[in-house]
């Protein structure tokens, strides 16, 4: 393939995903709107959810979110009173996160929504291409997935003394 038509299908696709992405986060927003919060704070909500009691830095490497955001959107969630902390069961220096009663009615209520987000949004494709895309996206991330045998390992950034 010549160059120039792989740099442009390249741009293109790569146009094509950020939008993709920007138009699914606004429409989550919009659909959670009426229930006062934002994506990021479904997503954490939804992951302790599925998670149970965890730390801060499990729902950071759960979500792909920076780990300062999270503890920003963990304080948020607790003074909303849905999630609270509590002592680690083994380590008195750590702490844990969980979901409260409320907490817990949010997380199935952002379930739900998430839900219909991902029918309508796929609605579009057939059951064979919605795998396609599937095996597409998965190509794409492996190599980039530190978790998976035969991905580029993590650089690790080296520490120096002042």
């Amino acid at each position: 393939m010549d160059k120039s038509i792989n740099s442009d299908l390249t741009r293109q696709a790569a146009e094509r995903f950020k939008l993709l992405r920007v138009h699914w986060t606004a429409f989550a927003a919009r659909r959670l709107r009426p229930l006062g919060i934002v994506p990021n704070q479904a997503v954490f909500l939804r992951t302790l959810h599925d998670l149970g009691p965890c730390s801060l830095s499990e729902i950071a490497a759960g979500t792909h979110i920076d780990p300062a955001a999270v503890v920003r959107l963990a304080d948020s969630l607790t003074e909303r009173g849905w999630v609270a902390r509590q002592e680690h069961p083994t380590d008195r220096r750590r702490w844990r996160v969980c979901l409260s009663p409320g907490g817990n009615k949010m997380a199935q209520k952002c379930n739900a929504i998430f839900e219909v987000l991902h029918r309508e949004i796929f609605s579009p494709l057939t059951a064979e291409e919605l795998a396609r895309f599937n095996d597409l996206l998965g190509k794409l991330w492996t190599p980039h997935d530190p978790d998976k045998p035969g991905s580029e390992p993590k650089q690790t950034k080296k520490r120096t003394k002042p």
